[in-house]
């Protein structure tokens, strides 16, 4: 074993670990591995962002996400900013122990590893005993992570993973919450890159001691695992096409065939007395909203807001614009000024990048987000996040079939040509699929 010396940087997500943080802290500052502590604030609800703000060690930068997005995200801001030659992700749950950074830092200080992996177990090390059905759930994802990706790992999921970090930065990490695990397998395999896995000693937690992952994590890891493994990656990123090249100067009316009762009942709760809507003025959905409240449509920005009922709106809601304009900020910030103090913006744009098709382009619009992707911008422009959600799954497989219809040469033409029969006797999906952001106004606005 080498001599330590300071060579990690230590990235640690937090959302409401105040029972565990600052014996964690304490853990990781201890080691002599650690040149700093990346502490990622996931939008904690508790004491946990008060207590960070009392921590003043030189090595301890810390970071704050504008609401919770999810472990994948936070972790993609820490690496962002990891300065050290070598990067280490670590839970603050106290499940994994930082007097493991020795076994995981020597592989790549003695330059036989780009990563390692530390599998709880493949382990003479102390462990708690998990329960046989998570043991297993485990098991069964590493095995299928290891059948796509030709790898032989024996803990796919766990946390304790180390990186160059120059190899952590050139990864692109796409998912938001625990798809994070499967996901970065994949592209360090279909990267090439050597990797090593030590033993590691463990100690978890049940969902009683405050556990956040789910079943509906394990649906996605499954689905991660196919998504980004070596072999089917390329074939999905073939199917994406690029943002539109086309600038779009104004807000054009929006035609689209929806359940507008429906969509406007998704949306009813969260508007008050006064709302001014923006975008789909032409579309029965602002005949639902009409029946509602007390609204002001407008479908073009680029005019100035007339005939006001009020001085300022108690809400506004923005629907299907900001993913057909180069700069949501110009929307967000021409809107801003006619919500009340403490008054509500909702914003709806269609989600899921991976869905973009022929039918978005031809219609105007440039782009799709990911839910925590839309809620960055928003936050951006000066409001508080309440909740981000993804709404209308109908039409987001509407869209699927789209994205099918657009015959790419991955795809066999007869399912092509069924896609294109159903998408010809079916409405056209419209959004194809929503993000949902929820937000507050906080500071001054017009009263």
């Amino acid at each position: 074993m080498s001599e330590p010396y300071p060579c990690f940087s230590v990235v640690m997500p937090v959302f409401n670990e105040e029972r565990t943080l600052m014996t964690i802290i304490k853990r990781v500052l201890d080691s002599p591995y650690v040149a700093e502590l990346l502490i990622i604030d996931d939008g904690s609800s508790d004491h946990t962002r008060e207590m960070l703000r009392a921590v003043a060690d030189p090595r301890v930068r810390k970071f704050e996400q504008p609401f919770n997005m999810g472990k994948g995200a936070a972790v993609r801001r820490g690496v962002a900013e990891a300065e050290a030659p070598f990067v280490v992700i670590q839970d603050a749950d106290l499940e994994y122990d930082p007097a493991d950074y020795a076994l995981l830092a020597e592989p790549l200080i003695g330059d036989r590893a780009d990563v390692v992996y530390g599998s709880r177990f493949h382990t003479g090390r102390p462990r708690r005993v998990l329960r046989f059905w998570h043991s297993m759930a485990n098991r069964f994802l590493t095995s299928l992570s290891n059948a796509f990706t030709n790898l032989h790992l024996t803990d796919m999921e766990t946390c304790y993973k180390a990186f160059r970090r120059e190899v952590i930065q050139q990864i692109k990490i796409e998912e938001d919450r625990f798809g994070l695990e499967p996901e970065l397998t994949a592209k360090i395999a279909a990267g090439g890159w050597r990797i090593y896995e030590v033993g590691i000693s463990y100690d978890g937690r049940t969902a009683h001691d405050g556990k956040k992952i789910g079943w509906r994590d394990g649906v996605r890891a499954i689905y991660c695992i196919i998504r980004y493994s070596p072999n089917v990656a390329g074939r999905v990123d073939a199917l994406k096409r690029p943002e539109a090249p086309v600038p779009v100067s104004q807000l054009s009316p929006i035609r689209r065939v929806t359940t507008d009762g429906w969509l406007a009942s998704t949306v009813d709760r969260y508007l008050g007395e006064s709302v001014l809507q923006v975008g789909a003025a032409h579309t029965g959905l602002a005949l639902e909203m009409a029946n509602r409240h007390g609204v002001t449509i407008v479908d073009d920005l680029a005019r100035p807001i007339e005939r006001r009922p009020v001085a300022g709106f108690d809400s506004a809601i923005v629907i299907d614009v900001l993913d057909r304009v180069q700069d949501e900020a110009v929307v967000l910030e021409a809107v801003r000024p006619h919500i009340k103090r403490g008054g509500t913006l909702v914003v709806l744009s269609a989600a899921h990048p991976h869905l973009y098709n022929s039918h978005d382009e031809k219609t105007g619009r440039l782009r799709r987000y990911r839910k925590n992707q839309l809620g960055q911008i928003v936050a951006a422009a000066g409001f508080a996040i309440l909740e981000v959600a993804y709404v209308d799954p109908l039409g987001a497989g509407l869209a699927s079939v789209e994205r099918l219809a657009d015959r790419t040469p991955h795809v066999p033409e007869r399912m092509t040509g069924m896609a294109s029969w159903i998408g010809e006797r079916w409405p056209k999906a419209g959004f194809g699929g929503m993000a949902l952001i929820v937000a507050v106004k906080s500071e001054e606005g017009p009263e």
